[in-house]
Order: structure tokens, then sequence, then C-alpha cells
């Protein structure tokens, strides 16, 4: 068919570069997660600047990981926003959709909104996100997983929620 999601990998996974002598290892390569919103934490805490404490900050300090002091990135996990509404969640390898637009004509065409049953794929093995895990083995306890990293967002978004982008104006 014809629909598939509209937060393939190819867009939401994207390659990086990063420099630093002598500080930041030359030809170094990972398929860690690093979003950006990691990177203002990041160089708040290379620089010695405080970071604002008035509002949640949902990027990671990843300093320890680019300097090579720990194997692993402070990232296992990421929300995907379309105007405001949650669309896809990122947990390590593996990726959960909520929302799915037509492949040929997502700009024009309304979306299927899946929810209570999301879409699963294993980016590992299927990184064309062809296989739907829901329902299959292991599928079903990646729901429960998944619970577990949202609930932050959403707990925060009681306080301080997502704005209306629908009413958003550009200035000219």
């Amino acid at each position: 068919m014809g629909w598939r999601a509209r937060f393939w990998e190819g867009g939401c996974r994207t390659v990086g570069m990063m420099s630093w002598q002598n500080k930041i290892r030359s030809n170094w390569k990972s398929d860690e997660m690093f979003h950006a919103m990691d990177i203002m934490p990041t160089i708040a805490n290379i620089v010695g600047a405080k970071m604002p404490d008035d509002r949640p900050i949902d990027g990671f300090d990843q300093t320890d990981f680019l300097l090579g002091k720990q194997e692993h990135s402070n990232r296992d996990h990421r929300l995907v926003y379309y105007y405001g509404e949650l669309t896809a969640v990122r947990w390590e390898q593996y990726k959960a959709h909520f929302v799915k637009f037509n492949k040929f004509r997502s700009c024009i065409a309304p979306p299927i909104k899946l929810g209570q049953l999301p879409e699963f794929y294993n980016l590992s093995t299927d990184p064309k996100e062809m296989f739907n895990l829901y329902g299959r083995s292991g599928g079903i306890p990646l729901f429960f997983k998944f619970q577990k990293a949202m609930t932050p967002y959403f707990e925060s978004m009681k306080e301080y929620p997502n704005m209306d982008y629908s009413k958003m104006k550009r200035d000219k």
C-alpha cells in the first residue's frame, strides 16, 4: 500500500560531524543517538555556563560521550512531534509510529492516527521499517518500554504544554 510512516529514519537520523582538536578523537564514528537538543547542554557544560532552571530542558549533556569518557550516549530515546502532536518515538534500536501519512501524497493527504495500536520496528534488522512487530513475538512488551521513555515528557507537558503550532504566524 501507499501508506507509510512520515518519519523515516533517513529524515530523522542524519549524519553529524564534530571536530575539536585534541579533545574529540579523529575518525571516530558512532551510531549512538545525539539529538540537536543535546547541543545546548553539552556546550553549556564545556564552557561552564549555567543552564536555565525555569523550564524543562529536553537535551542531555553529551560531553563525556564526545570526549570518550563513556562508551554510550546519554540519550536512548527521542520523541518526534509534528505540529505539536506526538507521531513517533525512537527508543534504542526500535521505533514506534503513532501517526502515518500517505507515502506519495504526504503533504495533502490526511494522516492516519494509529492511536492505541502503534506500529513498532526494529531499525537494526529492518531499517526500511517494513515489518511491524506489534502483535508479533516481542512486540507487545516494547509498548511498555516505550511508555517508560514517554512518561516523563507527558508529565512535564502538564506544566509546560507544547504551543499550538496551528496558530503560529511568521513575521514578515
